[in-house]
């Protein structure tokens, strides 16, 4: 099944506004955090003022060098945390198991020469005992185009907050669909992104801010995710990419990763909570997450990749 462009291009005059903005609004926010008082040191282990800013630099056409697009940021001198770098793994139903996204190969792509739509819908967040004790954060999808709408527009982005806040009654976080996750362009309960060319950048982030300090649990600059077959063999591509599918994908920070690896072929994943292959299948769902890997912290997420009727009239993706 396929979408038209017709959505996407009916509201790009809009879009295509903010997205010219972005450069002015980024040249503010730099000039306001500069002639306000920074916090000492000390309370802000985990800054995340140069993060920001220059969070979206990779697809800023203002940005680019002799040309050249800007390339995307290293994560040990950028990531406000470094052990906190997202990493993101795709689950196969088929077959029931979990692997890191960037291994999914060429063939498992969409074979598809245009544009498509990726939805994604937020699952799941469930903090491991040593971030229990957060009380209050939020979870942060942001996606953006790698090449201009028909050419003319600035790289669409779109950004989705959910509120990560435990209820009183359990101390436990609801379950993202019922916190109301929706993007400003979403319709009928989805959010449809247009990655031109089948290729598009992703990140995800879960943070608590304070007072002047930001702590993060997930962190995650922009990373080049590819959907279709076409848009892989692009060599302008960045090297280091995640496959985008209509599957269910796993993130977890850089700090749990090994203790995610110990397990990794016995897990599966149900409705969105990690859990034992081998758990007692009478118990209920919420228990038997709860009693999976307690100490690694995760957040998943449902996406769907839809071909586009007609092509982009940007750059081919075989320039």
């Amino acid at each position: 099944m396929s979408v038209s462009r017709r959505r996407f291009v009916t509201d790009a005059s809009a879009l295509g506004l903010i997205a010219a903005l972005l450069p002015e609004l980024a040249a503010a926010q730099v000039a306001g955090q500069a002639a306000a008082p920074q916090a000492p040191t000390e309370d802000t282990p985990h800054d995340s003022y140069a993060f920001w800013n220059g969070f979206f630099d990779s697809v800023n056409p203002t940005m680019n060098i002799n040309g050249q697009p800007v390339k995307a940021r290293g994560a040990a001198d950028q990531l406000p945390d470094p052990a906190a770098e997202t990493q993101y793994l795709h689950y196969n139903t088929d077959v029931k198991q979990l692997r890191y996204a960037t291994d999914i190969g060429k063939g498992e792509l969409l074979d598809h020469a245009g544009d498509v739509a990726v939805s994604i819908a937020l699952s799941q967040f469930r903090p491991g005992s040593a971030d229990s004790n957060v009380r209050a954060s939020q979870l942060r999808v942001d996606t953006t185009q790698i090449y201009p709408l028909m050419n003319i527009l600035a790289p669409l982005a779109w950004t989705s907050i959910a509120s990560l806040t435990p209820t009183k009654k359990t101390g436990k976080i609801p379950s993202l669909d019922q916190l109301g996750f929706q993007s400003p362009q979403a319709t009928q309960g989805s959010s449809n992104i247009l990655f031109t060319q089948g290729a598009g950048k992703l990140a995800v982030n879960v943070s608590k801010a304070g007072e002047d300090r930001t702590r993060f649990l997930l962190s995650g600059n922009l990373t080049t995710a590819v959907a279709t077959q076409q848009a892989l063999a692009n060599n302008e591509l960045e090297a280091r990419h995640i496959g985008l599918l209509s599957a269910d994908y796993l993130m977890v920070p850089q700090r749990h990763v090994a203790d995610l690896a110990k397990e990794l072929p016995n897990l599966l994943l149900e409705q969105g909570y990690l859990v034992h292959s081998g758990a007692d299948q009478t118990q209920p769902l919420p228990t038997r997450a709860e009693s999976t890997l307690p100490g690694v912290t995760y957040a998943t997420m449902r996406i769907n990749v839809k071909p586009v009727n007609g092509c982009s009239t940007g750059k081919s993706a075989s320039a």
